[in-house]
This record gives structure tokens, C-alpha cells and sequence, in this order.
């Protein structure tokens, strides 16, 4: 009888390089969203300072989010052909373009050229890095658990948003004495910040990122052209793969419900202190504290007990169920102070959710379809949003903003339901020879 061979155990050094790789997807990934914390408080108040009115800027924003949305998935076979790195080092460069735009744009078409330069780099940041990281440990330990490290990500990413929240609230104050407006003012202080951001985003992933050298026989322009193979075959495995497509639904039933509640809390809370000026200075606090508490989830999800901690798809499920407890909450809430711990009580949970399904989809897909899948799942979550602004708007426009938080909360409950028919963890489908 012939017993099958077992996979080499790691070794010490195996565990250290588990470790730095660890380390560095961390700062990588922290230094990628920290540019966005800077961006947030004012994304709306440089180009309406500079003369566009809310309409322009809301063709400012279609824009970036039309780019991205079209380049999703050849990007990410992109990054799935040509490898990981240098893809990250161009997204990098690219993201720089909206930040830009808020720094030396003075026209509509200032804006939306920056916009759609910057579209491009959210597209290519899209995958590759989080696919460095389990491509990298797997190959140290092809059983070493992916939710600890995904987990460090949230909390990571949570805590680097409010930093940049934060660091641009004070770089105003700090600035006190220029100009509102300008080159050099209050309002760029915080996007020079940005700035500073990706210039160490870039540096971090030039120096501290490794990866396997590519085939000698390989050229980037064969490369390149195998690019829509690559998306064709991940589209084929999200297709005919049984949990790949309940995981897909839910991206896009999860991403309208949350869109929902991104595009409306403002108005809504805005009412619920009864003063604009009191919301405006509010509102930069209450963007700390949903990054927080998203942070928080996101530690959570790696510390959970019993099945919970062995099944990522019913760990999803329940922070998706706690979400829309939340969202229930949120849309029943009579006071700020309410509101506002349901509002981060929905992004706790919901992190919670997703650190669980990013594990989901990982223990799914195959490495040279990685960048790929979780581009797939960046679309589907892109389509999910064009349908919230449509759809979710327009029912609170008709029945208010309570009532559309309602059909939020159906609809996370529904995907909490799906959730729940991904079957045990399986080995993700073997590579096929996919170029590297």
C-alpha cells in the first residue's frame, strides 16, 4: 500500500520568512490607505472651493469610479501575468493622479482628468499585494491559516485611515495662517500629506517587496497578451464554480446595502443635529470612529471561538448578520448619539464579514488566477454600488432614509443567508500552467 507523500513541514527559517512577509504586506498595506484617510475630509471641499458646482463634482467622482470598474479585471490579469510588484509600483505612481488634481486643479477637466489617472491606480492597487502575501506564505507553509494575517489587514487599513483622518483635520490648524485656498493653503495641506504617503508606499514596495524572478523564456510583451486568457479563464472559474458564484452574489448584495449607508449617513445625521456647521465639524470625528471601529472587526475576526474560527463562510455570515442587526439599528435611530453606534457598529461588523470572506474566496482560487478573483470581486462590488446609487437613492428620496437602511438590512440578511451554502473549506483548484 502506498501512503501519499505529506508536504514538508516548515521550517524555523520558513516561520521567520513567514513573519517578515507578514511584516511587510502590514506596512504596505497600512501606507496604501493612509494616502485615502488624508483624501476623505476633503475630496468635496477643494473642487467646490474651487468653483464646480455638486453636480461637476459628482462627474468627478463617476469618473474614477467608471475607470475603475472597466479595468478591474484585466488588471488583474495583468497583475497575475507580469507578477505582483510592478504592478503595485505603477498603481502607486497612478493613485497619485486625484490627489494631484486637488492640489494644482482649477477647471472641471483638471478634476476629471486627475480622477480618471487615479481610477487606474485603484484598479491596479486591486489585488496584487494581498495576492503577494498569500502566494508568498503559502509557498513557506501551504497550511498556514490565511485569516491571521488577513485580519492584521483590516485592522491595519482601519487604523491608517484614521490617521489620515485625523493628521488632516490638524494640518489646517497647523496652517492656520495661509491661505483657504490655494497651492499652498489649508486645503492642500492635507493632500501634500497624501502626497508624502505614497511617495513611502512606493519606496516600501520597491525595497521591502520580493517575488520569485520571472521565466528567462518569458518577455513582458508575451506576457501581456496573455492577459486576456488569464481573465477569461478566472471569469470561467467564477462561473462554473459553485462557491465562487454564491461569493460573488453576495459582494453584490453586500456592496449596495453598505453603499447605501455611505452615501446617505451625512444627510441623515446632518438632520439629527439639527445644525450644518455642527455636522461639518462633526463628521471628521465620526469618520475616526467608523475606521475604529472597522479596525476592531477586522481583530476580531482572527480571534473568534469554535466553528466560527474554522469556517470562514459561517464567520461571515454571522459578522453580515451583525451588520444588519446594526443597519436596524441605524435606521431606527432617533438621536445622533445613537446613529452614530449604529453607524460603527455596521462597520465593525461588517469587517468582521469581510476579513472572513477575503479567506473564503482565497481558499478558492488558484495563484495564477489570484490578482484576478479578488479584481472579480472588486467589480462585483463596483456593480453593487452603481445599483445603491441608483436604486438605494431614489428610495430615500421617496420613502426617506430609515425606510431605504431597511432594505440595506434585507439585503445583508440575505447574504448572510448565502453565506451560509458555501460549502467547507476545499483546496483551491490546481494551477494550470498559467504564464508567470
Amino acid at each position: 500500500m502506498t501512503s501519499t507523500p505529506e508536504s514538508p513541514r516548515p521550517t524555523d527559517h520558513d516561520a521567520r520568512s513567514v513573519q517578515r512577509t507578514t511584516a511587510v504586506f502590514l506596512l504596505c498595506h497600512g501606507l496604501r490607505w493612509l494616502p485615502i484617510g488624508f483624501a476623505i475630509p476633503i475630496l468635496v471641499l477643494v473642487p467646490t472651493e474651487r468653483g464646480l458646482d455638486l453636480p461637476t463634482v459628482g462627474l468627478v467622482f463617476a469618473a474614477y469610479g467608471v475607470t475603475t470598474a472597466l479595468l478591474e479585471l484585466p488588471t488583474g490579469g495583468l497583475a497575475d501575468a507580469v507578477g505582483r510588484k510592478p504592478v503595485l509600483l505603477v498603481a502607486t505612481v497612478a493613485d497619485t493622479g486625484l490627489l494631484l488634481a486637488l492640489a494644482f486643479g482649477s477647471s472641471a477637466w483638471h478634476f476629471v482628468a486627475g480622477a480618471v489617472v487615479g481610477g487606474v491606480g485603484r484598479a491596479l492597487l486591486t489585488g496584487p499585494l494581498e495576492s503577494w502575501y498569500v502566494d508568498t506564505v503559502r509557498a513557506l507553509d501551504p497550511a498556514i491559516p490565511l485569516r491571521p494575517g488577513l485580519s492584521s489587514a483590516g485592522l491595519v487599513e482601519g487604523v491608517a485611515l484614521a490617521a489620515g483622518a485625523l493628521l488632516s483635520a490638524l494640518l489646517p490648524t497647523i496652517g492656520a495662517g495661509l491661505p483657504v485656498d490655494g497651492v499652498v493653503s489649508q486645503l492642500t495641506l492635507p493632500v501634500y500629506g497624501g502626497l508624502v504617503a505614497e511617495v513611502a508606499s512606493f519606496v516600501a514596495v520597491l525595497i521591502l517587496l520580493h517575488e520569485p524572478a520571472r521565466s528567462s523564456h518569458s518577455d513582458l510583451a508575451t506576457e501581456v497578451r496573455a492577459v486576456p486568457t488569464i481573465v477569461a479563464g478566472g471569469l470561467r472559474l467564477a462561473v462554473r464554480t459553485r462557491d465562487l458564484r454564491l461569493l460573488s452574489a453576495v459582494f453584490v448584495i453586500s456592496a449596495v446595502a453598505m453603499v447605501g449607508v455611505e452615501v446617505l449617513w451625512q444627510p441623515r445625521f446632518a438632520v439629527l443635529l439639527g445644525s450644518t456647521a455642527q455636522a461639518t465639524q462633526t463628521f471628521g470625528y465620526v469618520v475616526v470612529g467608523m475606521s475604529l471601529g472597522a479596525a476592531g472587526g477586522a481583530w476580531l475576526a482572527d480571534r473568534l471561538p469554535g466553528v466560527l474560527a474554522r469556517r470562514a463562510a459561517v464567520a461571515a455570515a454571522s459578522g453580515t448578520a451583525l451588520a444588519a442587526a446594526a443597519m436596524v439599528g441605524l435606521a431606527f435611530a432617533t438621536s445622533f448619539a445613537a446613529a452614530a453606534a449604529a453607524f460603527i457598529a455596521v462597520y465593525a461588523a461588517a469587517a468582521l464579514g469581510s476579513v472572513a470572506e477575503a479567506e473564503a474566496l482565497h481558499e478558492r482560487v488558484p495563484s495564477s488566477r489570484r490578482a484576478t478573483m479578488v479584481s472579480a470581486q472588486s467589480l462585483a462590488q463596483q456593480l453593487g454600488n452603481v445599483i445603491a446609487s441608483l436604486g438605494l437613492t431614489r428610495v430615500a428620496a421617496a420613502q426617506g432614509i430609515p425606510f431605504a437602511w431597511g432594505v440595506g438590512a434585507t439585503l445583508l440578511v440575505v447574504s448572510s443567508a448565502l453565506l451560509l451554502f458555501v460549502r467547507e473549506r476545499a483546496p483551491a483548484p490546481a494551477d494550470t500552467g498559467a504564464p508567470r
